[in-house]
C-alpha cells in the first residue's frame, strides 16, 4: 500500500572538545565584524586574511577558553602574534603567478600552520574545513580537527559486536533494524539494536545499539492522528451523488464504458467507506488509545494491528491507474483523474488513512522493542542491565526523553552547561545545572544494577548517558576504557546562540562545525578531549583481539563483557 513520506526534524547532539588555551587579543580595526556570518569573500584576499578570519571566529564563538590550557602554554593572543606574521609571509594567495613550486610551498606551509594551531584543540567534535589555493584558479578543501595527529586506541566496533555478542545471549535474543519511516527499508536515518538475556545469568539483560536513534521506536508519534477518531463526520468526503452528477462522467459517450466506470468507482468508494467503520479498525483504534495512556505494548494491540492491516490490504488501490485498466479510455480518463483526486482528499486528508498505514506498520514492526525491553523494565521484571555503548558515537538528544529517562528514579543534577552571551572571549552565561527526571509513564519502578560499557569511541550522547545515569547512585557503574571526551551541544540552528558556529563562513572559505555550549560534570571537571574515567577499567582490545572478534566471533572472549557479567552477578 501507499506510504506517505514526511519530514523529519532533528536536534543533533554533539561535542565541543576544548582548545588547550585561549586568552584575549585584540585585532586591529580593519575588520569591523560583529558576527562571523557577516564575513564575505571580500574579507579573504590573502593568507593573512584567511588566518585572521579563522582566529576571529574562534575568538568570538569558542566556548572553552576559560578552562583549557594548551600543552605548550601559549595563549590565544600568543597564537595570533606568532602565526599572523607567518601567514602574512605567504605571498601566492590571489597573486598572478604560475610558479607551481612557489604556490605548492605556500600551500604546504599554510596547511602545516593550521595543523599546528588546531591539533591542540581537544574538542573532538570540532572541525573546520578551509579552502586553500592549489594554483591560480583552483582551491582545495582541507579538513582540520583537534587531535588529528593522535592515534586512538582500538575499539569494539558495532558490526563486530553483532557477530560475537550473540554467543553471550540466550534464546530470547533479538537483532533488528528499522528506519525513520515504518515499512521503508532504505532511509538516511535508521537504528540497529541487539538485545537479550545473558546465558551465564538470565537475570542480566543486555542491550546495544549503533547510535542514539532509539526515539525511532517511539510509537506515540505514529498513533497521534485523526484516524483514531471514529466519530468524525464525513463533511468533505466523496458522496455517491458526486459520482452520479459529475459532468465528467456524462462526457463519456460510450454508455457501456460510462456505466462500468461509474459502477467501479462507486464500488471503490463503498469499500473504503466500509473499512473506515470496520470492526477491525475500531478495535485497533481502541487499543491505540489504551497504549497512548499507558505505553504498554499489549498482545491485543499487536493482534489488532495485524487484523486491521489484513483488512486494509484487501482494499482497492484507488490511486493507481492499473485499478481502472478495464474502463480506462481517453474519454474516461478525466473522470478517473477527478475521482482519484477526490478520494485522496477524502481518504488521505480528511480521514488520515495514510497515517493509519504508517501507524499499523509501526506497531507491528516495533512491538518487540516495547515487549522485550521497555515494558519489562517498567514492570520490574528486568533485574539487572548491561547497556553497551562501546563505539556508539552519539545521536539525538530526544533519546534522553524517550529511553534514558526510563532508567531514572529521582531528579538529580548530572552536569552543568554554559553558552556564550556575547562576542567577547569570556562573555559566558553562568553554569546552569542540568537535571534528570523520571519518565512520565514508562520508568523503572526502582533502581536496578546497571553496567555501562564504554570505549574510546563512546562519544556525545553515550557520555551524557554515563554522566546522567551515574548521578542516580552507586548501582550504576561504567566498565571499559575512557570515553571519547565529547559532551557539548550541537544545534542545527546555531543562530539561537552566541556560542558555536555550524555552517559556511566568508562565502565558503570556511565550514565550521563548532558546538554552541560547554559542559562540565557534577564535580566541576571538564571532560572534553579527556573522556569519562570508567569505574572498572579494562584495557582496550589488542590488534590480535580486534582480528579475532572480526574473523572468529564464535571463539572471541570479550574481556569487558566478562567483567560486566561478573560484576552484576555479584549484585
Amino acid at each position: 500500500m501507499y506510504l506517505k513520506l514526511y519530514k523529519k526534524t532533528a536536534f543533533v547532539l554533539g561535542v565541543l572538545l576544548a582548545i588547550l588555551i585561549f586568552n584575549a587579543c585584540e585585532l586591529d580595526d580593519k575588520y569591523p565584524i560583529s558576527a562571523p556570518e557577516q564575513y564575505t569573500k571580500d574579507d579573504v584576499k590573502s593568507y593573512a586574511d584567511l588566518f585572521k578570519v579563522f582566529w576571529t571566529v574562534m575568538d568570538q564563538r569558542y566556548s572553552y577558553f576559560y578552562e583549557q590550557k594548551r600543552k605548550d602554554g601559549k595563549g590565544w593572543d600568543a597564537i595570533y602574534n606568532e602565526y599572523y606574521p607567518k601567514f602574512s609571509a605567504l605571498k601566492t594567495f590571489g597573486r598572478s603567478t604560475d610558479d607551481k613550486n612557489e604556490i605548492d610551498t605556500d600551500k604546504v606551509k599554510a596547511i602545516h600552520y593550521f595543523i599546528d594551531i588546531i591539533n591542540p584543540i581537544i574538542d573532538r567534535h570540532f572541525f573546520v574545513k578551509i579552502r586553500i589555493p592549489l594554483n591560480r584558479y583552483q582551491y582545495g578543501v582541507f579538513r582540520f580537527r583537534g587531535g588529528m595527529k593522535e592515534q586512538h586506541a582500538n575499539s569494539y566496533m558495532f558490526s563486530s559486536k553483532l557477530g560475537y555478542i550473540k554467543n553471550y545471549l540466550g534464546n530470547d535474543t533479538i537483532c533488528q533494524k528499522y528506519t525513520l519511516i515504518p515499512g521503508v527499508k532504505k532511509s538516511d536515518l535508521s537504528i540497529t539494536y541487539l538485545m537479550g538475556s545473558v546465558k551465564k545469568n538470565p537475570d542480566i539483560y543486555y542491550l546495544t545499539y549503533d547510535s542514539f536513534s532509539l526515539y525511532l521506536s517511539d510509537l506515540t508519534k505514529f498513533l497521534s492522528s485523526k484516524f483514531l477518531n471514529d466519530s468524525n463526520p464525513n463533511e468533505l468526503g466523496l458522496r455517491t451523488r458526486n459520482i452520479e452528477n459529475n459532468p465528467l462522467l456524462g462526457r463519456i459517450t460510450d454508455l457501456t464504458v460510462r456505466e462500468n466506470v461509474k459502477v467501479l468507482t462507486r464500488d471503490i468508494q463503498s469499500k473504503w467507506d466500509a473499512f473506515i467503520i470496520a470492526p477491525e479498525l475500531n478495535v485497533f483504534r481502541t487499543q491505540c488509545r489504551q497504549f497512548m495512556a499507558t505505553e504498554i505494548m499489549s498482545d491485543d494491540l499487536l493482534e489488532a494491528a495485524r487484523s486491521a492491516l489484513i483488512k486494509y490490504d484487501e482494499l482497492p488501490v484507488y490511486y493507481e491507474e492499473e485499478t481502472y485498466a478495464t474502463v480506462l479510455t481517453p474519454e474516461s480518463k478525466p473522470y478517473i483523474d477527478w475521482f482519484i483526486s477526490e478520494m485522496e482528499q477524502y481518504i488521505g486528508n480528511e480521514r488520515n488513512m495514510n497515517d493509519f498505514e504508517t501507524a499499523v506498520i509501526a506497531v507491528i514492526e516495533r512491538a518487540s522493542f516495547y515487549q522485550n525491553l521497555l515494558n519489562p523494565l517498567h514492570k520490574g521484571t528486568i533485574k539487572k542491565l548491561i547497556l553497551d555503548l562501546r563505539s556508539n558515537g552519539g545521536g539525538a538528544l530526544k533519546d534522553l526523553q524517550f529511553f534514558i529517562e526510563r532508567l531514572v528514579t529521582k531528579s538529580t543534577i548530572w552536569s552543568y552547561e554554559r553558552t556564550k552571551e556575547g562576542n567577547g572571549r569570556f562573555d559566558y552565561t553562568p553554569w546552569i545545572p542540568q537535571k534528570t527526571k523520571p519518565h512520565k509513564l514508562g520508568g523503572i519502578p526502582s533502581n536496578i544494577p546497571i553496567a555501562i560499557l564504554t570505549d574510546n569511541y563512546s562519544a556525545s550522547m553515550s557520555e551524557i548517558t554515563v554522566l546522567l545515569l551515574k548521578s542516580q547512585g552507586n548501582h550504576v557503574v561504567s566498565i571499559g576504557d575512557y570515553t571519547y571526551g565529547a559532551t557539548a551541544g550541537i544545534t542545527s540552528d546555531p543562530a539561537d546562540f552566541n556560542g558555536g558556529v555550524v555552517g559556511n563562513i566568508a562565502d565558503n572559505w570556511f565550514y565550521f562545525y563548532m558546538p554552541f555550549s560547554a559542559v562540565k560534570d557534577v564535580n566541576g571537571e571538564i571532560i572534553e578531549g579527556v573522556g569519562i574515567k570508567p569505574d572498572i577499567y579494562v584495557a582496550p582490545p589488542t590488534d590480535a583481539e580486534v582480528t579475532q572478534m572480526e574473523n572468529a566471533p564464535d571463539t572471541f572472549v570479550d574481556r569487558v563483557m566478562e567483567a560486566a557479567v561478573n560484576h552484576l552477578s555479584s549484585k
